[in-house]
């Protein structure tokens, strides 16, 4: 396990009149201050998301490490001058935020109920701040602790401004929607199996029939362990492939219902071709059996079948 990422697009964070969100085309001189939370983070790996229902995805948190991660957001002051006085700043956890989002099925179009992260996953010792005169920003911090994160468990939190004394606070940029998207799938796999390469097509029947000896060199995909699988929605996770990187992923679904089966898609059929899957055993996860499932792979490193043909028998089980 080895970072945690933020999903984000790209925001305005020179903090003038044009990030104001609120409304197109405010006229400052009438509104005045107005505050507002923009976002960053000091982790190297992770950019900035912004706040606001709109950017709801942007604030998507997904754990894949163990040590506890320190992320700041900012809060600003959006005009077209800086202040001239101090203006104190007041944040807090909002529970109503997150009732309203949970209620909301529009901008909650996948309909996951969110609970508020336990206090036992997050950090957060200082909510009061001061803008100063001639600035814009003050920062605040957020320790995250993704061992304690329950990884079946959607959670959220929305931060907001809760006083800028001399500011209109802003209705649409005044909360940040913090969340984590849990999937009983989610979480860290130990790997074994092997990746076969092949010089031009191969056939082959499938399991079990005996992978083709024809095979030019082996990888062993066990030095690749553990891989993290990571939400894209309740049912949906994506989890590396093979030894290939560069965001080439399984993407495993699975509904729930027991009985039902694993379904496997990738996320480089537009590069590749002629993907044959054979999932060869699936044991979905309860209360007595962690997730693990075994996937052999048949397909070409180009497409039309104009590349190399490679097997990748691949085995995960939950930790």
């Amino acid at each position: 396990m080895k970072k945690i990422l933020i999903i984000i697009p790209v925001f305005c964070l020179v903090v003038l009149s044009g990030c104001l969100k609120d409304k197109p085309n405010v006229d400052f001189s009438n509104l005045g201050y107005v505050a507002e939370i923009t976002t960053a983070s000091n982790n190297p790996t992770v950019n900035a998301p912004s706040s606001g229902y709109a950017y709801n995805n942007a604030a998507t948190l997904l754990f894949s490490d163990t040590v506890p991660v320190t992320i700041f957001f900012t809060v600003n002051i959006a005009s077209d001058y800086p202040p001239t006085k101090d203006i104190p700043v007041t944040v807090a956890i909002d529970p109503a935020a997150l009732a309203k989002f949970d209620a909301d099925t529009v901008t909650n179009a996948s309909r996951i109920q969110y609970e508020i992260f336990p206090d036992s996953t997050f950090s957060f010792p200082t909510t009061t701040g001061t803008v100063h005169a001639g600035q814009r920003l003050d920062t605040f911090y957020i320790t995250f602790n993704p061992a304690k994160v329950d990884p079946s468990h959607s959670y959220m939190l929305p931060i907001s401004i809760t006083s800028a004394p001399g500011t209109t606070i802003s209705g649409n940029l005044g909360t940040i929607y913090f969340h984590f998207i849990g999937s009983v799938l989610a979480g860290a796999y130990n790997v074994t199996g092997t990746r076969y390469n092949y010089i031009g097509s191969v056939a082959w029947s499938g399991p079990p029939a005996a992978v083709p000896s024809s095979y030019v060199a082996t990888t062993d995909l066990s030095n690749y362990s553990p891989k993290t699988a990571l939400p894209d929605n309740p049912s949906t996770v994506e989890i590396p492939f093979a030894n290939v990187g560069a965001g080439y992923n399984y993407i495993l679904t699975w509904d729930g219902t027991p009985g039902d089966p694993l379904s496997v898609d990738y996320t480089f059929t537009s590069v590749y071709s002629n993907f044959t899957t054979y999932v060869v055993s699936f044991t979905p996860p309860d209360a007595t059996h962690k997730a693990a499932f075994h996937i052999i792979t048949h397909y070409n490193n180009a497409l039309a079948g104009a590349g190399n043909d490679r097997i990748i028998d691949e085995s995960f089980v939950h930790q």
